[in-house]
């Protein structure tokens, strides 16, 4: 497996939640707060 793909595996956990799309008004709030 290439290097890039092992740090993508480990660090998905991490990023896969801020690339979701929001279900409620509270998970886009989250969201909104991570850009800042």
């Amino acid at each position: 497996m290439s290097v890039l793909i092992e740090q993508v595996a480990e660090h998905w956990q991490f990023v896969s939640p801020l690339l979701r799309k929001p279900k409620t008004e509270a998970d886009y709030d989250v969201l909104v707060e991570a850009l800042d």
